[in-house]
């Protein structure tokens, strides 16, 4: 129960600083029509990218947390092989399915 809510109050983390990162903005001087210098603010991270890739990642940090922890939970033994495989299964399986709507999204 203990890693559970560990793993929640830790995503919740995740998120906002998701929403930090990908809300930053740099100044650009741009020169306008009749040439005057003028500054805007441009955003760093193009929001296609950041939501595929940073919101993909905090979706699947809990289940990376968990694996990571079933895998080093005993120092001593062998590791479970389910650890690792599921991981590997299920971000193949997740890698799969959003490469697949997002072309699907664009034909």
């Amino acid at each position: 129960m203990y890693v559970f809510l560990g793993i929640a109050v830790i995503t919740d983390v995740l998120m906002d600083a998701i929403t930090k990162i990908t809300s930053r903005t740099e100044t650009v001087k741009v020169k306008d029509l009749k040439g005057k210098t003028m500054d805007i603010q441009v955003p760093i991270w193009n929001p296609r990218v950041a939501n595929v890739t940073l919101l993909a990642l905090g979706a699947a940090a809990p289940e990376i947390f968990l694996c990571f922890f079933s895998t080093f939970a005993d120092v001593e033994s062998a590791p479970k092989d389910i650890g690792p495989m599921a991981l590997i299964g299920s971000a193949s399986f997740n890698l799969l399915v959003v490469t697949g709507t997002s072309i699907m999204a664009v034909t």
